[in-house]
């Protein structure tokens, strides 16, 4: 796992290698506002930058119809808080985390 630069990142916060597949997550902590297609663009930008097999946004949010749409012909992978919490689900000291907006 590599956490990438701050700023300058290129929509990919973390790259992550698993069975030859690599991962780049985008991760939008966002409240009250939904992830737009910038993001979904960045990321898919990233995807090619990093040479990445599978990438996904994972927001504690949700995207605009715009963004949903697009994220779904770019293959790119949304993971929600459903999905967040079922992750987190499976870990040991689940009890350790909380999810908050």
């Amino acid at each position: 796992m590599r956490v990438t630069p701050g700023s300058g990142d290129h929509g990919i916060d973390i790259t992550a290698e698993k069975d030859d597949i690599k991962w780049g997550f985008q991760c939008k902590r966002w409240n009250g506002t939904k992830v737009d297609a910038i993001a979904v663009g960045q990321t898919y930008k990233g995807k090619a930058i990093y040479k990445c097999d599978i990438v996904v946004i994972i927001t504690t949010s949700t995207l605009t119809a715009q963004a949903e749409s697009e994220a779904k012909q770019l293959d790119i992978k949304v993971w929600g808080r459903g999905k967040i919490r079922q992750l987190m689900d499976k870990l040991d000291n689940a009890d350790n985390y909380y999810l908050s907006a």
